[in-house]
């Protein structure tokens, strides 16, 4: 999937260089052309939209990427005179592009290697930092702020729950957010909730506040998700909206079938 973006993001570039600029050409047709203000915006927003992708893909920070090499093979792909897929196309390029999916997986796969033991260095300290900042320890693991407890029943399993949070890697950056629109999910192993959540969620009700602060095992683990690092720690600030409590199942009947999907 990643490797399809890239060609993508490419052959974006290519199109852009499709029509050249350098041509003598009247002053009606000439004033057609986007103003430098406007190329300007454009060109900033490319970089927007390749800086993105490289942030939400975890596929370097700032000091992995090389920008003159990337400004390079910009400037190779755009002047390239052959199609792709013909023979000499590759043999315009200082790599070739027909190398693209053994590069990438080779960089890729030693790069998760570096962050999952960079990130299982820098949890225990950041753990520490956290409860010198207020944060109780759960005897699981898990740390955690109750702001308000909302209502006397606490959350229970398989109780629907919906609730706004917002989500942080431990270095800061906002991974997740529920924006306007609650999340709504069952309190079960299974789909959005993690084991973390789950533990946090079944110490409050209807109504309240949690901050919980999980370390990578109880959160996303050595997987990782869009926006979090392998064996990153995360901490959620949660706002319990409503709770359904677990449908009683008819005698018989499996609860599975009463129990909503998310």
């Amino acid at each position: 999937m990643k490797l399809i973006k890239i060609f993508i993001l490419l052959t974006a570039f290519a199109a852009l260089g499709a029509c050249k600029g350098g041509e003598s050409l009247s002053k009606e047709v000439s004033a057609l052309r986007p103003d430098s203000a406007q190329r300007d915006s454009v060109s900033y927003l490319l970089g927007v939209v390749f800086g993105s992708y490289i942030k939400n893909y975890n596929i370097g920070d700032i000091e992995d990427i090389d920008f003159e090499r990337l400004k390079e093979g910009v400037a190779d792909c755009l002047s390239a005179k052959h199609l792709p897929e013909s023979e000499e196309y590759s043999e315009e390029f200082a790599v070739s592009p027909l190398d693209m999916t053994a590069v990438f997986e080779r960089y890729l796969e030693k790069r998760y290697n570096f962050v999952k033991g960079r990130n299982s260095e820098l949890e225990p300290d950041y753990l520490k930092k956290m409860e010198k900042e207020g944060f109780t320890r759960d005897e699981s693991g898990f740390l955690y702020i109750i702001t308000n407890p909302g209502l006397e029943t606490h959350i229970k399993d398989l109780d629907t729950v919906s609730v706004s949070y917002k989500g942080y890697c431990s270095d800061g950056r906002v991974f997740s957010v529920s924006g306007e629109e609650p999340l709504t999910a069952v309190v079960k192993p299974e789909g959005l909730i993690t084991e973390g959540w789950i533990k946090g969620l079944k110490m409050i009700g209807q109504g309240g506040q949690i901050t919980l602060v999980l370390p990578s095992a109880m959160a996303y683990g050595e997987a990782g998700r869009l926006r979090v690092e392998p064996n990153q720690p995360v901490r959620v600030d949660i706002e319990v909206i409503s709770v359904s409590p677990s449908p009683v199942p008819v005698k018989g009947e499996s609860s599975e079938l009463l129990i909503e999907e998310y």
